[in-house]
């Protein structure tokens, strides 16, 4: 998932952040993918300070409405969304044996692990 922006000026207010796949490949299929987002979401909120004020869950991206608690960071609390959300998709796809969709993400990755930009 791209890093969203978020102005340091305004990191304390309300953003609209978009979060893709790679390719926008459509992982997001089934309910335990459903449930990996809203159970992080939740966890987010309760541990991380994350206020959710909506979201929308795609097959291949996610649209939501975030703010942090005072003395939480947006930043931080994105990063780590990303980082757990990211390891627990691959779990499940390689659990539900998605071999071919796992090919494109690695080798989307080595692209751009390997571009010179």
């Amino acid at each position: 998932m791209p890093t969203p922006r978020i102005n340091k000026e305004n990191k304390n207010k309300i953003h609209f952040l978009n979060f893709t796949t790679i390719e926008w490949i459509d992982i997001f299929t089934k309910p335990e993918y459903f449930d990996l987002i809203i159970n992080t979401f939740k966890y987010c909120q309760k541990n991380q300070g994350l206020l959710l004020y909506g979201f929308v869950i795609m097959t291949n991206h996610i649209h939501c409405v975030v703010s942090a608690k005072e003395n939480y960071s947006l930043e931080d609390i994105v990063a780590s969304f990303k980082k757990f959300t990211t390891f627990q998709t691959k779990r499940l796809l390689e659990k539900d044996n998605r071999k071919y969709i796992l090919s494109l993400i690695k080798s989307s990755y080595s692209k751009k692990k390997n571009s010179s930009f």
